[in-house]
């Protein structure tokens, strides 16, 4: 799944979502904020590639990023979230 938010932000809410054998599982480029929560990414050449700031990927903590190639991967980590 890519996500490039250009010139406009774009914003996505991933709930209990699984990504699985594909070159990415998230990427995020450009102005792209994804929040994901619930979700699986295996099996994947990268299982989250993301772009310079102000790309961002949020996880609630409760994800399973492993058995990738590279499981996270680009210009930032994941920035860890508190559930509420």
């Amino acid at each position: 799944m890519r996500v490039a938010g250009g010139p406009v932000n774009a914003t996505l809410f991933l709930d209990n979502v699984s990504a699985n054998n594909n070159p990415y599982g998230i990427y995020a480029d450009q102005s792209t904020i994804v929040s994901m929560t619930r979700s699986v990414l295996t099996k994947n050449a990268t299982g989250v590639q993301i772009g310079p700031a102000p790309a961002a990927v949020k996880s609630f903590g409760d994800n399973d990023v492993d058995g990738n190639g590279a499981d996270v991967a680009g210009a930032s980590a994941l920035v860890a979230v508190s559930p509420r």
